[in-house]
């Protein structure tokens, strides 16, 4: 509903979902679409105008208005002094679709997935949804730079200036933006108000397809992490220090691995160093643990004579049938059956005992 359209709070007869007129965001954009999807907001009325009489009609409020009020449903991010976060576990400012989420997140994921809020998949799953799509949102409508330059050996960041190679335009921030009418097209707010529609029903689509891979193909794995990290003592590894992961199946492991570790990991015995698993073609793959998650540098990468050889030329090297290869860098390598990936993991771990 556009801003010249008022209508009298004892004339509303549904729902009245208030944000800014003007140019959009995808912040509020996923906002007034995370919370249409709830039962009782789904049949709401949306209002964009900066009019504070009008906003103090609507039922809930975000990204305008300068107060932050869960009581009151009111949910900006613009004001003086606001700093609120998820947790006390994240460093990085909501925007108003961070509040929605904060506040509403595990009501909309139960909703959808027909889960009781309870359900441990349902928290697991607002964690995971916040930290890999809602935080991004966030940290582009607060204009935060998302690369911090570390030391793995000294987590205090180091004062680094960067230069993009290249410019991206394609993040979902940037799609809603180029939903706004352009200088030279009809700036109405009818205009404005219709392309609001869009980008809030794209915004909300993504996030809800990305709950659906979540819950149907990267939560399921969760299960195949722990079962092999409780059963790393015992696997056909035979290593009495645990240090090899067996998966009977190919899954985004490190998703899991780390958070799992730091949960059932005891700090007396030794972290995992490989992972082993079958790939597309059924041949098995050893894969080296990244120190972190993304980085580069491997735990303990397979020994340097291996590195860069294949076939016949490295299974004579290192005495191991059907080895296929071992890449440069030793961060992972192959052979065409289970139980010569299995003996290339023992020959690793001895080579480690031997250094």
């Amino acid at each position: 509903m556009s801003e010249n359209k008022k209508i009298k709070l004892s004339e509303k007869d549904q729902v009245v979902i208030g944000t800014h007129s003007g140019t959009f965001h995808a912040d509020e954009a996923l906002a007034v679409g995370l919370l249409r999807s709830l039962d009782q907001y789904k049949s709401s009325k949306l209002i964009r105008t900066r009019d504070p009489d009008r906003l103090a009609e609507c039922d809930i409020v975000v990204d305008v208005g300068g107060d932050y009020d869960h009581p009151k449903h009111r949910y900006d991010h613009h004001q003086r002094g606001f700093e609120e976060t998820y947790s006390s576990d994240h460093s990085i400012k909501l925007s108003s679709a961070g509040l929605v989420y904060k506040h509403f997140g595990a009501d909309i994921i139960s909703n959808y997935l027909n889960l009781p809020k309870e359900d441990p998949q349902v928290s697991v799953l607002v964690l995971k949804l916040y930290d890999f799509f809602i935080q991004a949102i966030d940290g582009v409508d607060n204009g935060i730079f998302r690369y911090e330059a570390f030391d793995e050996n000294n987590k205090d960041p180091l004062k680094v200036n960067f230069k993009p190679k290249y410019h991206s335009g394609t993040s979902l921030s940037d799609r809603v933006s180029h939903l706004n009418p352009a200088w030279n097209e009809p700036n109405t707010p009818e205009t404005f108000d219709a392309q609001f529609e869009k980008a809030s029903t794209l915004a909300t689509s993504e996030f809800f397809s990305r709950l659906d891979y979540y819950f149907k193909a990267w939560l399921p794995c969760r299960d195949i992490v722990l079962k092999s990290l409780t059963d790393r003592f015992n696997n056909e590894a035979q290593d009495p220090q645990g240090r090899v992961l067996i998966f009977q199946t190919h899954c985004p492991w490190k998703d899991h691995l780390y958070g799992l570790e730091k949960t059932i990991v005891d700090s007396s015995s030794k972290l995992p160093l490989y992972v082993i698993y079958p790939d597309e073609s059924k041949n098995w793959r050893i894969q080296c643990i990244p120190k972190i998650i993304d980085s580069f540098e491997s735990r303990m990468p397979l020994p340097d004579r291996w590195r860069g050889l294949r076939d016949d030329e490295l299974s004579k090297t290192i005495e191991v049938p059907n080895s296929i290869f071992v890449h440069g860098t030793g961060f992972i390598g192959g052979n065409k059956t289970f139980e010569g990936v299995l003996e290339m993991a023992k020959k690793a771990l001895l080579d480690i005992a031997q250094e």
